[in-house]
Parts: structure tokens; sequence; C-alpha cells
């Protein structure tokens, strides 16, 4: 017994492992694009004792009825140079409207439910929505980085865990494969200034709150930076006013200001996604033992940003302004058998954090004990994803049960 997938788009050993992670596949089989030169590619891999045949064959065979055929928003817009990375952009936004409305509705006319469509944008329900609101897709297969949506539309969307987790180290086209590999340097790295520190980029109401509480703990074993936005101090965003923003960030010693541009080989470039990871690695996480960060995903939305997920591939012990991001990795590994180490400590707003960590620094001990329960917490899920990325497949669990409704 064997099905035929249809993958529409150029074949990378890259969009094979973020696809196909946790298939019985001989690695000979799975070729280096680089020496790939014909325009379709079949691959033979194993899961659950159903042998699939993957044909990677871009614009060809829309019309084969004999298999399943998935189209993945961005890879398209990556492929056609829309968008650098997978990082949420407005282009992409506007890409994936206009090629809902004429390319995919088209194929979903012939194909129905053999038509799996996936979308990891790492943001949110909303822009899910926007997008598939209004079109056929919306009665299509969707795959996708929540668990819920607000259009009682989507009857078939479906939440994947671990193509959540392999859309940041495959095919994002961001280093968070290669990051994984630096974790024994701040693992083992010793020597920091400070016990914790909170940086913010862009300046939102939240954020300065956060900053301005921690602030006002006068606390030399904390630290506090504003990272460079755009190109100069004076910045914009909804929610705050101009001139709190304007007197917040000028104020900010220059010790405390992560400058992006400078001379040379210090001009660390643009916005860009992947520049704004490169900055946290080698500017941010050294500055201190632990991390606080603006991490708000909760055990009823299901999709996570590139905060806690890079920081648990690094090794680098954080703490999240929201407790549930803890509670939702919990969660997920539970389902897979897993259960992680207790941190003990618990928050549910951002002043009983801050509460909490008053205390904590005053106390030497106790924040030892804090320090080393999250740093086994993130070791433990960081060795456990992969763990699940090389054993499961949420989307071919799901094929091979559509007649089920649960999320898998």
């Amino acid at each position: 017994m064997f099905k035929k997938i249809y993958i529409h788009h150029k074949y990378t050993n890259e969009v094979f492992w973020y696809l196909f992670h946790g298939t019985d596949v001989l690695l000979e089989d799975v070729p280096a694009n680089y020496y790939h030169t014909i325009d379709e590619i079949e691959i033979t891999t194993n899961y659950r004792n159903i042998e699939y045949r993957i044909i990677f064959c871009e614009e060809k065979n829309w019309d084969r009825l004999d298999g399943i055929h998935i189209f993945d928003f961005h890879l398209s817009a990556l492929e056609c140079g829309i968008i650098t990375d997978r990082g949420y952009t407005h282009e992409f936004y506007d890409y994936c409207k206009l090629i809902c409305k004429t390319k995919i509705n088209s194929r979903y006319k012939l194909l129905k439910d053999k038509l799996k469509i996936f979308l990891f944008d790492w943001e949110g329900v909303s822009h899910v929505n926007n997008i598939l609101g209004n079109t056929l897709l919306s009665h299509s297969h969707l795959y996708s980085d929540e668990f819920e949506l607000n259009d009682i539309n989507y009857k078939n969307q479906k939440y994947s865990f671990t193509h959540n987790i392999s859309s940041f180290l495959f095919t994002s086209n961001l280093p968070f494969k290669q990051i994984y590999h630096l974790s024994d340097y701040f693992i083992n790295k010793k020597d920091f200034s400070y016990k914790l520190s909170y940086s913010i980029r862009r300046i939102l109401p939240s954020k300065l709150f956060i900053f301005n509480k921690l602030k006002e703990l006068k606390n030399n074993k904390i630290k506090l930076t504003l990272s460079s936005y755009e190109d100069d101090r004076t910045r914009e965003f909804q929610g705050a006013e101009p001139d709190i923003i304007s007197d917040f960030s000028k104020n900010v010693e220059e010790s405390s200001y992560i400058k992006k541009r400078g001379y040379g080989i210090n001009d660390w470039g643009s916005e860009s996604n992947l520049n704004n990871i490169w900055e946290m690695v080698f500017k941010l996480f050294s500055l201190a033992d632990i991390e606080i960060i603006d991490e708000y995903i909760t055990n009823e939305s299901g999709w996570l940003t590139e905060k806690s997920v890079l920081r648990i591939l690094i090794g680098k012990p954080f703490i999240p302004v929201n407790y549930g991001v803890y509670s939702f990795y919990d969660n997920e590994l539970k389902k897979y058998g897993y259960t992680t180490p207790d941190i003990e400590y618990k928050w549910s707003s951002a002043d009983e954090l801050i509460e909490n960590l008053y205390y904590l620094l005053e106390n030497e001990k106790e924040w030892n004990i804090f320090r080393n329960n999250i740093l086994k917490w993130v070791l433990f899920v960081r060795k456990t994803l992969i763990e699940i990325l090389e054993n499961n497949n949420s989307f071919l669990d799901s094929i091979q049960h559509e007649n089920k409704k649960e999320i898998l």
C-alpha cells in the first residue's frame, strides 16, 4: 500500500525535511539540491507502516487525482522572490491574498480535499483569517500554526505541531539550524556581567511597563537595553504616544543603547529578520545569565515566534512575561509522552513576575535554584523537540486519520 503526494514546489533537501521529518527514509534518497538538475524528483519514504511516494513537480501534475497535493504559501513566496525568509511581511500578506484569488482557488475547484495548504506565519490568527476568509480555500484542508481560527468556515483547519517547529529549522532562510549547533558556548558560559537582562527593540506600552518596573528595582544585577530600530531613537508605534517614546528612547543611557548601525564592520545592517536574529545572538544573549522576553503564546493559540524557539535551540535560559509560554511547551510535549522539569515559581501577571524577581535577586541561593531549574527546562525542551521531529509527523498523522476531528 502506498500513497502519492505531489509537492508543487522546487525540490531541495530542506523542503523535504520540513515536510517529511520523522519518516523512515534512506539518506541517499534525499539528494543535495546542489546536484539536482531535473525538473521532477521522486522520493520514497515510510511512516507508520504506510509507503509514501513524494513527487516534487513544481507546476506540473495539478490535474492528477491519484494523490494529494501540497502547496505552501511561504515556499511559493520565497521561490518568487516576494520574501527572503519566513518572517512575516506586508508584501507576503498581499501576495497570499492575490494567489488565493487566482491560482489556488482554481486548483481547489478540481482537487477539493486533495489539496493541502500550509501556512505557518509565526504571527497569530488574524492574518490567516484575512488571507483565506473570503475564498473557496476556507473549506480546504489548511495546516497552520494556530489551534483555532475565528472564522466558522474553517471546518478543515488542522494544527500541526511538528511542522510548526520544523518551519523554523527548515526552509525559513533564517539560521535556526545553525544556531542550534552554537549551544555549547552559551550553555557553558559563566562570566556574565549581569544576572538578568531585558531588551526592547520595538517600543510598545507593555514593554515600557516592564522596562520601567525593572528600573524601579534599582538593582545593579539587571541590565536594561534599547536596540536601534530603523536609524534613530525617535520612533512611533501603535498604542504608544510619540512624546513618551521620544522621551524614553532619548533618556536611555549610552551604554544601554544597542546600536545597529556603525562604520564598516560594525554596521549590522537593516531591520531584516536575519539581522535581528544575529543581533540577539551576538549582542544580547551574552549580557546576562537569564533574559526576560516578550513572548505571549498561550495554550489557546498554538502559534510560536522566534523569541522562545531561538532561545530554546541555543540553550539560553529565558523568562517569558507570560507564564503561559512555559505551559504551552509543557502541554505539547506531554502529548508525546514527555514530562518537563518543574520551574517551581509561577506568575499570572507582569507585576507578580517582577515581585518574584525582586525576591530572587536578593537571595543568592534561591536565585541559583531558579536559574538552574530554567536551564534544565530549556535543555530538556531543546532535546525533546528534536526527538519529536525525528519520530513524528503531524501532517502524515492527520492524513492517516482524516475521519478523526481531534487536533494532532
